[in-house]
């Protein structure tokens, strides 16, 4: 676990002060709301929520969540889009108040719930389904399925984009978590092999590989009108079916480890004269 991580929600020494990000990092939670620690640079760290077309950014007057809470100075929460990438045009969803800390925190955290329950923009979860037969967007989700394969994370569906909630479930053997995560908050370009808050589970223990039966009634349902053959040989396992659809499209979908892929050209007796 970071340190960001247990200042927020790990166990602190009993003579510690907690930081006020984790008290409003805890009263989002409990409104539904996942919050995400974002580094900005120095000592400095905000709490984001990805949201629509861009992203909601919570921090006292002087961009941190991590001063002890008998320090803050007050909370402000702002939505930025996502071609603002210097922030030079916020839009206010929670503006500084005089109140006490924990109203403060409690003001902010409805605040920032009721702007995402009214709000104009999109929700994440409206956006119509990720394009996967593109190679762009295939060669993006293939990246994505080994990543949760390294996370021990199993996809409940495919691949929605980066910047969109994704349906997980914990692979570990004894954790039962499931939820939503961003891919983007994965990558392991991040730094960190952050996963899903209280994992119970015993790492190492995930086994992504479908067995024969599951791969094809995988297959079947994503792809109903082709036929898939799976074989074994000391090579491994070979998935292997006539004309469409493309290989990219087929491991953005199922992901690069569970078989070699042979897509056949149709018989030229096949062919309708």
């Amino acid at each position: 676990m970071s340190e960001i991580d247990r200042l927020l929600h790990g166990v602190l020494a009993a003579d510690e002060t907690p930081v006020a990000g984790r008290r409003l990092y805890t009263v989002l939670r409990a409104r539904g709301i996942t919050a995400i620690p974002e580094y900005t640079g120095g000592n400095f760290w905000v709490l984001t929520i990805p949201f629509g077309s861009g992203t909601i950014w919570a921090s006292d007057l002087y961009s941190h969540i991590a001063k002890p809470f008998t320090e803050h100075p007050g909370w402000i929460a702002n939505f930025y889009h996502r071609d603002d990438e210097t922030r030079e045009f916020p839009i206010t969803v929670y503006e500084l108040s005089d109140l006490a800390f924990a109203a403060d925190t409690d003001a902010c955290a409805d605040a920032i719930a009721e702007w995402i329950a009214a709000s104009p923009y999109p929700s994440t979860a409206a956006r119509m389904p990720l394009n996967l037969s593109t190679q762009r967007n295939a060669d993006s989700a293939t990246r994505a399925l080994a990543r949760l394969e390294e996370l021990e994370l199993i996809p409940l569906h495919p691949y929605p984009g980066s910047d969109v909630h994704w349906d997980l479930t914990c692979g570990r053997t004894g954790c039962s978590w499931s939820g939503r995560l961003f891919y983007s908050h994965l990558r392991a370009s991040r730094g960190h092999d952050r996963r899903h808050v209280g994992c119970t589970g015993t790492p190492s223990t995930c086994n992504p590989r479908l067995t024969d039966a599951e791969l094809l009634q995988r297959l079947t349902t994503l792809f109903p009108n082709t036929a898939f053959t799976i074989t074994t040989d000391q090579r491994g396992r070979a998935i292997t079916w006539t004309d469409d659809p493309a290989e990219r499209h087929l491991t953005a979908l199922i992901g690069s480890s569970q078989g070699t892929l042979h897509r056949l050209s149709p018989s030229p007796d096949a062919q309708i004269p």
